[in-house]
């Protein structure tokens, strides 16, 4: 994963990531329906939500519903492309993000 973020970080924003780890999108929707939660900040290992839902999806066939419904509410695409660039051999990560619909407006950014 990426290290080089300039997302705003703050100890509640790990309740998301916790969220993430759960691989329950009911949660995900929960946290951020109900806190006051920035969905690109970065935890103590200076990783986004996005990114953590990308890993996640990874490692459970490629479920990318919690990545799809952090892009559709605000997450910010652009890490998307250091993740390809520090992994450019790495097919399931290719195939995955690949599924993710991303607004045209970002698509510059990838």
């Amino acid at each position: 994963m990426s290290k080089s973020k300039s997302y705003k970080s703050a100890p509640i924003n790990e309740v998301l990531h916790k969220a993430i780890n759960t691989n329950n999108i009911d949660n995900v929707r929960a946290i951020l329906k109900d806190n006051n939660i920035d969905i690109n900040a970065v935890d103590h290992n200076n990783v986004t939500p996005l990114e953590l839902a990308i890993d996640q999806a990874l490692n459970t066939d490629l479920n990318i519903s919690i990545a799809q419904f952090l892009v559709d509410n605000g997450a910010k695409t652009d890490i998307l492309a250091d993740i390809l660039i520090a992994q450019p051999n790495n097919e399931k990560l290719i195939k995955l993000v690949g599924m993710i619909n991303i607004p045209n407006e970002d698509l510059s950014n990838i």
